[in-house]
C-alpha cells in the first residue's frame, strides 16, 4: 500500500481542490483503513504472545469496507453536520481502499467486500517503490504545508466538533462495538477462505502442489542460506535465492517435500523507505491537528476543521 504521505497527496488534490471539504476530515479518513494495520504493529510487539496468524486476519477484516463505514459513522457523531462528515470520511476512506488496489501486492491486497466475499482486490498496476508514488508522497508533503500556512484555501464550510446528547453517545458506544469485536467471528471465515495462505500454512508438512505468494517478507541470510520470516512469525529456508544482508523480498514459488521454499519468482523492496514515509506522514497529521487544537484554544470558541 503506498506510504501515509502518498495518500495524504492523492486525498488533498482531489478532496480539497477538487471538492473543497475541510482538511481535517480529508485527513482523517485518508488514515481510516490503516488504522488496524497500525494498531497491529503496537500489539505484535506489546503482546508477541498472540497468534500472529489470527491477529492479521483480525485486522484485514477490520480494515474492509464495512467496517470502515462503522468508524466514519462513529466519527461523524461527533461532527456536525453529521451527514456531510460522514459522507467525507467514507469517501476518503473508499478512496484510500482505491488507491491501495491499484498496487502490486503478492498475495495481498484490498478487501471490498468482506465479510461476504474474502477475495483480495489488487490489480498490480505499480510496485510501491515506482517513481509515481515518491511524486504522490512529494506531494503528500506540500499538502501538509498548505494545511499549515493556508488553512483557509480554497475556501470551505467549516465543520465543528459537537459533543453529541445522550442517545447518539449511545449509538456511538455500539458502533465502537462493532468495529471492535465484529471482526473477531470473521477470522474463522477468512482462514477457512484460505486468506493470506492462512490454512495451506497452518498445514504439517506444507502441501507441496500449492503455489505461495508472500508479500515484503523479511529475508535474512544464515550459514551460507537465505531465511525468510513469514507473517504468522514461521521461518523457512529459501531456494534458488541468495542475499548478502537483510532485505524485504515479495515471493513467489512452492514448499518442497523437504520443507523448504523454492523461489520460482521475486521482487526487492527499498528497504524501510515506505515505512519511514508512512511514519513522516503520521507525524504530519499529529502537527495538523495539534495546531487546529491549539488555534482552537486560543481562540476561545468550538473547535472547526476549515
Amino acid at each position: 500500500m503506498p506510504n501515509t504521505l502518498a495518500h495524504i497527496g492523492v486525498h488533498g488534490l482531489l478532496m480539497r481542490f477538487g471538492c473543497r471539504w475541510p482538511w481535517a476530515l480529508i485527513y482523517a479518513g485518508a488514515i481510516i483503513p490503516d488504522i488496524p494495520w497500525i494498531a497491529l504493529r503496537v500489539l505484535k510487539r506489546a503482546l508477541p504472545q498472540i497468534d500472529p496468524s489470527a491477529l492479521i486476519l483480525y485486522s484485514a477484516a477490520q480494515s474492509s469496507l464495512l467496517s470502515c463505514m462503522l468508524l466514519c459513522a462513529l466519527l461523524a457523531l461527533f461532527l456536525s453536520p453529521r451527514i456531510r462528515s460522514f459522507v467525507i470520511l467514507l469517501s476518503g476512506a473508499a478512496l484510500h481502499l482505491g488507491i491501495d488496489a491499484l498496487q502490486t501486492k503478492w498475495s495481498n491486497g484490498v478487501l471490498l467486500t468482506a465479510p461476504f466475499d474474502w477475495t483480495l482486490c489488487s490489480l498490480g498496476l505499480a510496485w510501491p517503490e515506482h517513481w509515481i508514488f515518491v511524486v504522490l508522497t512529494a506531494l503528500g508533503l506540500a499538502m501538509v504545508v498548505i494545511s499549515l500556512v493556508a488553512r483557509r484555501w480554497p475556501q470551505t464550510e467549516p465543520t465543528i466538533v459537537k459533543w453529541p446528547g445522550y442517545l447518539q453517545l449511545m449509538l456511538a458506544a455500539a458502533l465502537l462495538a462493532l468495529y471492535l469485536l465484529c471482526p473477531i467471528p470473521q477470522v474463522k471465515p477468512a482462514f477457512r477462505a484460505n486468506l493470506y495462505h492462512s490454512t495451506s500454512l497452518a498445514q504439517d508438512p506444507k502441501p507441496t502442489d500449492h503455489f505461495f505468494t508472500f508479500d515484503r517478507a523479511k529475508v535474512r541470510p544464515s550459514e551460507g542460506e537465505a531465511h525468510a520470516t513469514l507473517y504468522n512469525g514461521e521461518s523457512v529456508v529459501l531456494d534458488n535465492l541468495n542475499v548478502s544482508n537483510p532485505q524485504l523480498i515479495s515471493l513467489q514459488g512452492r514448499f518442497t517435500s523437504e520443507g523448504r521454499f523454492h523461489v520460482e519468482a521475486h521482487h526487492f523492496h527499498r528497504g524501510r523507505t515506505r515505512d519511514m514515509s508512512a511514519i513522516a506522514g503520521l507525524l504530519c497529521l499529529l502537527v495538523y491537528f495539534g495546531k487546529e487544537l491549539y488555534t482552537a484554544k486560543r481562540l476561545g470558541g468550538p473547535i472547526q476543521f476549515l
